[in-house]
């Protein structure tokens, strides 16, 4: 586990020429931005409008969650990962050349693998088998064999991690009920963006950007309904197992679940939830771009 994978590659020689913090915060900055444009690229692949795709990808870099996570916290930054890996998915079902679909497919499983390398092993849970779905969904041979690869590396490096730095720790037996709980949102919690006392607990998503999201799981549901039925699971399943103990199937679940059982926050799959609703925004917006004026 490569701890600042691979920001830190990035962070030395800004580190060298600014300082510390000028060095994190224009890295920080940076991500906000990359957010964005991949988002855009990615949704833009799938066909939607400028407007709309544009749209998507400012729901997403401006994620509250994403941000919260992203100030002291690589979650939010690792979350760019999962976003390469779909577009990488994408660009390697449609381009021409062999060379070149197989280049694109190996950034997508260099990308699915990172998050794993980036130590975001929770989020990595939920973003593996989103990446399997996706390309499963948006089926090509090629770029499905290639997310394949990134996910059973993905999964090498966590039974790695699992058998060697945890096997000889004192988390070697797993998490406590009560560290889960103490982490555990309330539904309360997605609509209070003041949440205190910290970041673990911020889950904060408001009333606006679901209910979009919902539009837009309607719309897309019409033309495209695995996809749909994929980014609602997506939006959703995150939401819920951020409840943790809260929600009454989580514990036996968490308990019988071995990776899950190492888990602290249940609140960490929410970037998933982030890019599915931002996703979904973009289509309500090219739904209601589409109708007659």
């Amino acid at each position: 586990m490569l701890g600042g994978w691979p920001f830190g590659l990035l962070f030395w020689p800004l580190e060298a020429a600014f300082g510390p913090v000028i060095a994190w915060n224009l890295l920080l900055l940076a991500t906000v931005v990359v957010a964005g444009l991949l988002t855009y690229a990615w949704l833009r692949a799938l066909a939607l409008p400028r407007p709309a795709a544009a749209l998507g990808g400012l729901a997403f870099a401006l994620a509250p969650y994403r941000l919260e996570q992203s100030g002291g916290h690589l979650l939010g930054w690792a979350a760019l990962f999962l976003l390469l890996a779909v577009l990488a998915i994408e660009r390697a079902r449609v381009e021409p050349t062999p060379a070149r679909a197989h280049a694109w497919g190996a950034l997508a499983a260099s990308a699915i693998l990172s998050i794993a390398l980036a130590g975001q092993l929770h989020l990595a849970l939920g973003a593996v088998p989103f990446a399997l779905a996706y390309a499963a969904i948006r089926f090509s041979r090629l770029s499905f064999v290639w997310t394949v690869i990134g996910a059973l590396a993905a999964a090498a490096v966590g039974l790695a991690i699992r058998y060697t730095l945890i096997a000889h720790s004192p988390e070697e037996s797993g998490r406590s009920v009560s560290e889960v709980r103490r982490y555990s949102a309330e539904w309360t919690d997605f609509a209070n963006r003041w949440h205190t006392p910290g970041s673990e607990e911020f889950v904060y998503l408001g009333w606006l950007l679901p209910a979009l999201a919902l539009a837009g799981l309607i719309a897309l549901g019409a033309d495209r309904r695995k996809l749909a039925v994929l980014l609602g699971l997506a939006a959703a399943v995150p939401v819920l197992l951020a409840l943790g103990t809260n929600l009454p199937a989580y514990t036996p679940v968490w308990r019988h679940f071995g990776p899950l059982h190492f888990t602290r926050v249940p609140g960490r799959l929410l970037p998933i939830a982030d890019l599915a609703l931002g996703a979904l925004v973009a289509f309500a917006a090219a739904d209601l771009l589409r109708r007659p004026q």
